[in-house]
């Protein structure tokens, strides 16, 4: 275990025991409340670790409405996405990391996509199979230099499905 401590205004105001595994550390206000940080300090090694984008942020990165969408649950990574046979169905992920993997469920629905990364074309991936297959990585990145990134997904072909971006720290 590790010792956390939390300070206001310079004094000790909590003492908490960490189990010693990585996660997120948050700072959260109630409803109705505002939360003002001029400091914010960790101290100590970090460890890398990994977040997910979810199928909503997604579309709302790239401002497609959500009710163009049909909302499904199988195959998907977390339970959910969406999916769309629209000519301006695409998917904006953005997140500050070094690294990004697409998550996507196939089938026999699916069909092709774009993969721009920040801004850039890196590649085509192929979402359609015979059967349908759960969510597995369909494009990933792991060497960005460290920052903000973009990944936009743009439809080709058939359907599109719209699942997770999981970024690394």
């Amino acid at each position: 275990h590790q010792r956390l401590t939390i300070r206001i205004d310079g004094q000790p105001a909590a003492e908490l025991d960490l189990p010693a595994t990585g996660g997120s550390l948050g700072l959260i206000a109630e409803k109705g409340t505002c939360l003002n940080v001029r400091r914010f300090v960790l101290d100590g090694p970090g460890t890398p670790c990994s977040f997910f984008l979810l199928p909503l942020d997604g579309l709302l990165g790239a401002g497609q409405s959500e009710s163009a969408w049909t909302r499904q649950s199988s195959g998907f990574r977390f339970g959910a996405g969406y999916v769309s046979a629209s000519g301006h169905a695409r998917a904006k992920w953005n997140f500050s990391g070094r690294g990004a993997r697409l998550w996507s469920p196939r089938g026999p629905a699916y069909g092709e996509a774009s993969v721009l990364l920040d801004g850039k074309a890196v590649g085509e991936i192929r979402l359609h199979a015979d059967a349908d297959q759960t969510s597995s990585v369909a494009w990933s990145a792991d060497d960005l230099t460290p920052g903000p990134h973009a990944v936009l997904l743009i439809r080709k072909s058939g359907a599109l499905p719209v699942d997770c971006v999981e970024f690394q720290s």
